[in-house]
């Protein structure tokens, strides 16, 4: 492995169709192409839309040890265009996996990551916690909260997931339609607005990403793969406490 690889960067090139990756490093397992068709029950409305594929997943592992067998992790690379589907930002599923946290990272482009504690009822009370993206950003996602990405950009949003070896996703919340909010297009600005299937979700949360980040000591201007042995134990220490942590990140509640 080169040197670069380890403390810089994953040698990882985005293209129109979606990456392309040094194989004398990585091999890419496996690409799903995820088109709005198999999206209907997360959107509010996409009857009238034509078929395109909205966005991909990349599964990606090492060909020889490195610093992701280390730590027993993969990699997924998603790559979600830049869109309007019906009237909302485009955006992945709702997904979530268990028992372990999922480090993200941006590699290109803007938009919003939504996290939402798994409830038991729609009527139980819910927040959905909405975490700005940027380039470079650095994030965790807590383990059993649902996740979605949503890209508000003009161009693709790219990020990359570093997760368990073992951990697998579950798609969830699609009788719902998704998390607790839905981002709309509204004179070309993203606008969010609450999901009426959820009675009890009564504000969403505006998370500062790098007061979030501070938490699990991420160092914004390092690469997330450079950070893994601080990070991993950071997140081990912190593991009953994600949702006073993201609270305690929280810049506004905004209620609807």
């Amino acid at each position: 492995m080169s040197a670069s690889y380890l403390t810089e960067k994953l040698p990882i090139t985005l293209t129109p169709d979606g990456i392309t990756v040094d194989e004398q490093m990585l091999l890419v397992t496996k690409t799903n192409s995820f088109l709005t068709r198999n999206l209907r029950k997360y959107y509010l409305s996409t009857s009238s839309v034509y078929q395109k594929v909205v966005y991909r997943t990349h599964w990606i592992e090492e060909r020889f040890p490195g610093p992701l067998t280390t730590h027993n992790l993969k990699l997924k690379v998603t790559t979600l265009y830049a869109d309007i589907v019906g009237i909302e930002f485009a955006k992945t599923k709702t997904i979530y996996s268990k028992d372990h946290p999922r480090f993200l990272e941006v590699l290109e482009g803007k938009g919003l990551l939504l996290l939402q504690q798994d409830t038991q009822s729609l009527l139980d009370e819910a927040t959905t916690y909405v975490v700005e993206l940027t380039p470079e950003t650095k994030t965790v996602i807590p383990p059993n909260w649902h996740y979605t990405l949503i890209n508000t950009g003009k161009e693709t949003l790219a990020t990359i997931e570093l997760y368990q070896g073992d951990q697998q996703l579950h798609n969830c919340n699609c009788d719902y339609k998704g998390t607790g909010v839905y981002v709309i297009e509204r004179n070309g600005v993203p606008e969010i607005v609450k999901n009426s299937q959820y009675k009890n979700l009564v504000k969403y949360a505006t998370v500062d990403p790098e007061t979030y980040a501070t938490h699990f000591q991420m160092v914004p201007t390092l690469s997330l793969i450079s950070q893994l042995p601080v990070v991993t134990v950071s997140c081990n220490n912190n593991i009953e406490c994600w949702k006073d942590i993201l609270d305690g990140a929280n810049s506004s509640f905004n209620r609807f």
